[in-house]
């Protein structure tokens, strides 16, 4: 074969490519423009995401060391160093235990490991906080996570869940990991850190865990940091594009978005989801999910209650590991679920920056006053109170520039935490340089 032969071969062989080149372009312009207008797809990231183990710990501790002698702790921190522990263990063989867990607690030469949850938490989801090797769980919620330490062996152990009004109880059979790290954690909370607590049994039998010195604790002033309200708008209405501005109200063809710039919060609402009533275990993990959608996790919030007949869940605010408190709701975000989405989401958009110099220091008054003073108020039920305990409320200073948060005791009735003013409990404050 000679070059020019050649030369035919290789051009014809470059116009047939190219005609195929071309036919596929021409194929592949058709069907993208034959492709139905898609759905709005945004990502969004506000600040953090949190695992569902994250936000679901216990925030009090308390040990019997033997008698009616009990020690304990609120600081969030140290709690979870021992939980974080303990839920590194291998947890399988649920089996009711109430009768067994009944005998041990009225045993009061044997010590006792008590962790207590800010609201009930639903089986369903210890899955995700737990090493589970169980095919089936039990049924229903728990609120304490009790551990007797003559039941654990080098290797093998128990460990109880138990309702708030210790009426129900399983127990679990464990295979300890990291049981060295777990009692050195325990050893240094009982003898650095744990402080005396009273055991206060209710008229109805359940207890309350109360601190019995009340602790000095500074106030805390801080400059909040906002974040942008473009941002959740983004994030929350399905298209940003349609979405109408007017003042501080945001809305599209559906949805409504008030923001509260004075005090740093905002309320959106969908009225095209229908209310419906959903298990504990949905409103945690929809919600979190939710969340984390758009990295919403803004400060130190921790799971704190749900209220399944109004199908909402709220997350807590936490400073200096003590929960934050304010009845307008400034430490919590809110979320309303439904059928088939969010009907309503609540909450603040901004974090606690940093802190003035400005400090006062408190000297709460004792648990024994705490409780003697809830007996004395006339026609209180102490059946009704749920937990008491020590935090911080939520109030603004300076035409709302600055966040005050001033240490004191609060009880807990139904889903409402009220506060206890030093003023009626006849505490002190010390200002300080």
């Amino acid at each position: 074969m000679n070059w020019e032969k050649i030369k035919s071969w290789l051009l014809t062989a470059l116009v047939l490519l190219s005609i195929i080149f071309f036919w596929n372009l021409v194929v592949f312009q058709e069907n993208y423009e034959a492709i139905p207008k898609q759905e709005y797809i945004h990502e969004v990231s506000i600040a953090e995401k949190r695992k569902l183990g994250e936000l679901i710990i216990p925030d009090k501790m308390v040990y019997r060391i033997s008698g009616d002698y009990f020690v304990g702790t609120e600081i969030i921190e140290v709690v979870k160093n021992v939980f974080t522990n303990l839920a590194s263990w291998n947890f399988y063989n649920f089996q009711s235990a109430i009768d067994d867990f009944r005998k041990e607690l009225n045993n009061k030469n044997q010590s006792m490991l008590l962790l207590q949850f800010p609201d009930d938490v639903p089986y369903d989801l210890i899955k995700s906080m737990f090493t589970i090797d169980a095919k089936d769980v039990p049924y229903g919620i728990f609120d304490y996570i009790v551990v007797f330490p003559a039941q654990m062996m080098s290797d093998e152990g128990i460990v109880y869940f138990v309702n708030e009004e210790m009426t129900t109880a399983y127990q679990a059979r464990v295979r300890l990991t990291n049981i060295n790290s777990f009692q050195n954690a325990l050893h240094q909370f009982i003898n650095e850190i744990a402080v005396p607590y009273i055991v206060y049994e209710k008229p109805s039998g359940a207890l309350l865990f109360v601190m019995e010195n009340g602790p000095m604790l500074r106030d805390y002033q801080y400059l909040p940091k906002k974040y942008s309200v473009t941002g959740f708008v983004d994030a929350l209405f399905q298209d940003p594009s349609l979405v109408t501005r007017r003042g501080n109200q945001y809305t599209d063809t559906s949805s409504l978005m008030n923001v509260y710039e004075d005090i740093g919060m905002f309320r959106f609402v969908d009225p095209t989801v229908t209310k419906a009533q959903v298990t504990i275990s949905g409103l945690i993990q929809k919600s979190t999910d939710f969340i984390n959608e758009h990295s919403g996790w803004t400060d130190q919030f921790y799971y704190s209650s749900t209220d399944i007949l109004n199908s909402r869940v709220v997350y807590r605010l936490y400073l200096s590991d003590y929960p934050v408190f304010n009845s307008s709701g400034y430490s919590e975000i809110k979320i309303v679920l439904g059928n088939d989405g969010i009907y309503s989401y609540e909450r603040p958009y901004f974090s606690l920056n940093f802190s003035t110099t400005e400090s006062e220091e408190y000297v709460l008054s004792s648990g024994n006053r705490v409780l003697d003073y809830l007996e004395s108020m006339e026609r209180f039920d102490m059946n009704t109170v749920s937990d008491i305990r020590i935090g911080y409320q939520f109030t603004r200073a300076y035409n709302d520039m600055l966040i005050k948060l001033e240490p004191s005791w609060f009880y807990r009735i139904d889903n409402s935490w009220v506060r206890l003013p030093e003023s009626d409990l006849g505490g002190a404050k010390d200002g300080l340089e």
